[in-house]
């Protein structure tokens, strides 16, 4: 009888911790206005909506010559040196960077102080305070510290190209606006602040990323640094300097091949460890044999200059490029990258959405710009801002083309993979890296968190109230197929910052 009464109260007290866990955890999301989005109740096997049994898997879905002009480009974006390259191996990219109409630029100088006045939380609205890991809002002296070691100072000048500042990344890296590692949180209980948005975080920067050093913090600790796509504050550990023996290997093997990475979490090594690999990461290549790709990889020497060194790589783990942009290959791709979680900025080395459909394209040998604004300049833009929710998705079934159509709303990207019937009507589909689904007011999250399929509906069953993705105020195609208007092209180098 005793031992029933003990498992009677043992029932009743886990009861109890149960209903109690339940109503807090219903209570905190209801006042972070926070929920999770069942993303379950849509299928996420790739296999499904990419079938192996479908027709044309293994046909390119682009020329060959559109395919290789496209790798050129990045070639020359990340690789260049020559005048007519956008690269930071490129003396007369950085010179045109640094001179507007042979007058002194001071655009480095005055990014750099309008940062510091953004995340200087002095007499500032209560929604644009930033906060700390600890849920307590900045102290002056948080910023001031920065900005000391910033030494602002040295950018209040006429930049010029110098070739001891070329650089190359010999670890993956976090790309910031500041040159610190704490975060930078907007109110928790603002819906869509807090985790993960870490508003200093910029991108992430794989290892073998050609760089232009601007500037270095005072500690020695950081270099501002211009990527082939972003410019930020780096660690100076994952960076070495680079010279012209160096730049000169390294671009005259990248150029004859050049290889992706096509498994996430990968050990590249020589004798020892070097750094992990992502999809994304590219490297040149020196040869290759029946089992493995032999790859240059870079490493720092004690006096900061880099020098190479080589991997070999299972050639299961890594694709000659560019990789025939094929069904076959999106779908194995998609199979490394999906249910990842969301991250901010590319944090930790996981994925937002424009990182996302970056670094998807990479290895198809296309280069993507790095934020969702700019992306737009990846292919030819066809806006649809002006059509209704109703002929937004007609336009996206009849003339978006799969895996060549990238969909831009304010502040997000996806994919369009294709097609699919639901109750009786053709409905399109996506691919992408989201954090979650709003209401039109924006005043509350149901969370997806991760990289998923899902379709542009009118509405969504599971929470009416939810806004469609294809019903923002910005609603763009970008067609990867097509080259991008000249004019386009042209404003690359101003949304670098």
């Amino acid at each position: 009888m005793l031992e029933k009464i003990f498992r009677l109260q043992q029932i009743l007290q886990k009861t109890f911790f149960t209903i109690l866990f339940l109503l807090i955890s219903f209570t905190s999301q209801a006042s972070l206005n926070l929920s999770l989005f069942p993303i379950e109740n849509y299928n996420q096997d790739v296999d499904y909506w990419i079938s192996p049994k479908s027709a044309n898997y293994n046909k390119s879905l682009i020329s060959n010559i559109y395919q290789q002009q496209r790798l050129n480009e990045l070639r020359h974006t990340f690789f260049g040196t020559e005048n007519t390259d956008n690269s930071p191996w490129s003396k007369t990219y950085i010179d045109y960077l640094f001179k507007t109409k042979n007058q002194e630029d001071k655009s480095i100088y005055l990014g750099e102080q309008f940062f510091l006045n953004d995340f200087d939380n002095q007499n500032k609205k209560d929604d644009e305070i930033y906060f700390a890991i600890n849920y307590r809002p900045y102290k002056k002296n948080w910023i001031t510290k920065i900005a000391n070691n910033m030494n602002i100072d040295q950018f209040n000048k006429q930049l010029m190209f110098s070739e001891s500042n070329l650089a190359i990344t010999v670890d993956n890296t976090m790309l910031r606006i500041l040159p610190t590692n704490d975060p930078a949180f907007l109110d928790y209980k603002i819906a869509g602040q807090g985790y993960p948005f870490d508003l200093l975080q910029n991108s992430t920067l794989f290892a073998g990323t050609p760089l232009y050093v601007i500037g270095e913090s005072k500690d020695k600790q950081w270099l501002l640094i211009l990527s082939p796509y972003a410019i930020g504050w780096a660690l100076t550990k994952d960076v070495a300097r680079v010279n012209n023996k160096f730049i000169q290997k390294w671009q005259k093997t990248a150029y004859a091949n050049i290889a992706a990475i096509m498994k996430t979490d990968l050990t590249i090594s020589d004798n020892l460890y070097r750094f992990t690999g992502y999809i994304g990461t590219i490297l040149p290549v020196e040869s290759i044999n029946s089992t493995t790709t032999k790859v240059l990889i870079p490493i720092k020497q004690n006096n900061g200059m880099a020098e190479i060194s080589y991997s070999d790589i299972k050639n299961n783990d890594i694709a000659i490029m560019p990789l025939a942009l094929t069904k076959a290959n999106f779908a194995g791709i998609l199979k490394q990258l999906q249910l990842r979680p969301y991250s901010w900025g590319g944090y930790n080395l996981y994925n937002d959405c424009s990182t996302e459909t970056l670094v998807i394209y990479r290895a198809f040998g296309i280069f993507l710009p790095r934020n969702s604004a700019s992306q737009i300049l990846a292919g030819n833009l066809v806006k649809l801002d002006d059509l209704s929710l109703e002929d937004r998705i007609s336009f996206l079934i009849k003339h978006a083309k799969p895996f060549l159509t990238i969909i831009r709303l304010n502040g997000h990207v996806m994919l369009y993979v294709g097609n699919f019937t639901k109750d009786g009507e053709l409905v399109p589909l996506t691919y992408q890296n989201i954090w979650g689904l709003a209401p039109k007011d924006r005043s509350r999250r149901a969370v997806i968190g991760e990289s998923v399929f899902l379709p542009l509906l009118m509405q969504y069953p599971e929470d009416q109230g939810l806004e469609s993705l294809a019903d923002h105020k910005l609603f763009q195609l970008v067609y990867i197929n097509k080259w991008p208007s000249s004019k386009l092209k042209q404003t690359l180098s101003e949304l670098l910052y």
